[in-house]
């Protein structure tokens, strides 16, 4: 029998494994992304495979990864406003705006839209781990990019969200720009 102690999977997988599994499973390490997990879902997978650490990574097609977290801090985090998200990861640039569609911009309008601890906004990243365009589709970069004289950003999905005075994401769903 093979001793498998790390996974790197979706949590639709992982919250049918955890409900499938009948004996214990010595899983140290665990990765997952793709989609959300809340804090009843990390509380089950945690619960299934007590002796794993599970890391969640927060991202998109386009930004990957733009945060991360120990599932332990979603859990701590339940009764927050948001889906606790971790700290931005070093190498990406995250903003939170006034949500506006910002095709073409500046570095100064764009610092002036930017928002406050705790305010609620669209999330913007750039960074090396951030694609900067599309190839052949003028549309996609109009509707998905924010090119200022420094930078192209990813609106990353029209996502809201916010930090806190720590400096943690907090997800809030779709903004409304």
């Amino acid at each position: 029998m093979y001793q498998i102690d790390s996974i790197i999977a979706s949590p639709y997988y992982l919250l049918e494994l955890a409900t499938a599994v009948q004996t214990q499973i010595t899983l140290q390490h665990i990765i997952s992304g793709g989609a959300p997990i809340f804090a009843s879902d990390a509380e089950k997978i945690l619960n299934t495979f007590h002796k794993a650490t599970l890391k969640v990574a927060y991202g998109s097609t386009e930004a990957e990864p733009i945060s991360y977290c120990k599932a332990d801090e979603i859990v701590k985090h339940k009764d927050a406003f948001g889906l606790f998200s971790g700290k931005p990861v070093e190498s990406i640039l995250l903003k939170i705006i006034t949500p506006k569609h910002l095709p073409q911009t500046t570095e100064k309008e764009l610092n002036r839209l930017e928002l406050p601890v705790n305010k609620i906004g669209e999330i913007i990243v750039s960074g090396d781990a951030v694609n900067e365009s599309y190839l052949d589709n003028p549309q996609a970069i109009a509707e998905n990019k924010i090119i200022t004289e420094q930078r192209n950003l990813a609106s990353n999905g029209r996502i809201s969200g916010y930090l806190n005075e720590k400096g943690q994401l907090f997800l809030t769903g779709r903004s409304l720009r």
